[in-house]
């Protein structure tokens, strides 16, 4: 998914249509094509974050790991910039986008799994950390009350690092880094034909 946007200080605007085929034109010219380059690799980088993004979590809403690939007009600033990033509109107490925070599990994280009472009952001496009868429900660890439950480590743990920077932001510098070259030479043939 990519997306076109007009900013000009606290206003933004999405491009759509005509508007949009316009501004992108405007851009391949004045860029000598280089936008298409920056693009290319924000995509290929959007792709295999998407793709891996959720099996790298413990729960998944449906909006956090829909990525899209960004171009924004800023006027104000006099630039252009491409980023990758997740379409969840969320925010937290801040104002910050709730995806910025989401991490993979650290490695003690640990899952419950539901058991039988007869499982429960058998395992008489085992701390109630480990193995428990849940009284309320709580929905984000996936617990219903009256249920039996035991805790083992998660399958899914890991080194608990912001899935953000580590599936896209430096897989992205390290994507501008490989194109720099057809980068440069977009720019110095803008250069040299003085358009």
């Amino acid at each position: 998914m990519n997306v076109t946007r007009y900013t000009n200080g606290s206003a933004t605007v999405i491009l759509t249509g005509d508007l949009e085929a316009f501004a992108r034109a405007a851009l391949v010219q004045a860029t000598n094509g280089a936008i298409h380059v920056i693009e290319a690799a924000a995509e290929e980088v959007r792709a295999a974050a998407e793709e891996v993004w959720y099996r790298q979590v413990d729960r998944e809403t449906g909006q956090s790991g829909a990525l899209a690939v960004v171009t924004t007009v800023d006027e104000a600033r006099g630039e252009v910039r491409v980023t990758v990033g997740s379409t969840d509109p969320r925010k937290d107490k801040r104002g910050r986008p709730a995806v910025a925070f989401i991490h993979r599990p650290r490695a003690l994280s640990t899952v419950v799994v539901q058991i039988t009472e007869g499982e429960y009952k058998s395992r008489g001496g085992t701390s109630a950390a480990t193995v428990f009868h849940a009284r309320f429900d709580d929905p984000h660890a996936g617990i219903k009350a009256g249920l039996y439950y035991r805790k083992k480590g998660n399958p899914d743990a890991s080194d608990g690092k912001v899935l953000l920077q580590e599936l896209i932001r430096k897989p992205m510098r390290a994507k501008i880094k490989v194109v720099l070259p057809e980068l440069g030479r977009a720019v110095t043939a803008r250069g040299t034909h003085g358009r």
